[in-house]
């Protein structure tokens, strides 16, 4: 937080790119809405957005799991959608927002963790916490003691 109110350029990176974001699932929304044959208009949609996204944000699980597909439901049925093509346009529009960027995100994780080596050129490991044979969690001596103190 005290970088982003010393430096205004980090800080108007950051505003950018998350209403830019936001912009990107509103206009998500709207195709999603019109490649069904739902023609609300871009102010209900853009409504109808900023509105899930305030329930979700009242949800106890991550990404709004439950609380935004039933609150986007609840307001495209509200504003005239049959139930069948609302719940159509709820999940597809979840697995554009929220289940195919996890899926690649997750692929993606897993191919770095995959790939990075477990130690550096010095013979040790890169990461604070390695495991043992049996699998016990051993913090290693070398992050908890400053290399000064260890002689090296």
């Amino acid at each position: 937080m005290a970088r982003l109110r010393a430096d205004w350029r980090a800080t108007t990176a950051l505003l950018g790119t998350a209403v830019f974001g936001k912009l990107l699932g509103c206009a998500a929304l709207y195709m999603v809405l019109t490649g069904l044959a739902i023609h609300l208009g871009l102010a209900t949609t853009l409504l109808i957005y900023t509105l899930t996204i305030m329930a979700a944000l009242v949800g106890p699980l991550p990404g709004g799991i439950g609380v935004a597909d039933a609150s986007l439901g609840a307001l495209l049925i509200a504003n005239g959608v049959s139930a069948p093509a609302a719940a159509g346009a709820v999940i597809a529009f979840r697995l554009l927002d929220l289940w195919i960027p996890l899926l690649v995100g997750a692929a993606a994780g897993a191919h770095h963790w995959r790939d990075e080596p477990a130690s550096g050129r010095d013979g040790r490991p890169r990461h604070p916490v390695a495991r043992t044979r049996a699998g016990a969690r051993l913090r290693l001596r070398h992050h908890l003691v400053p290399r000064s103190a260890m002689g090296t």
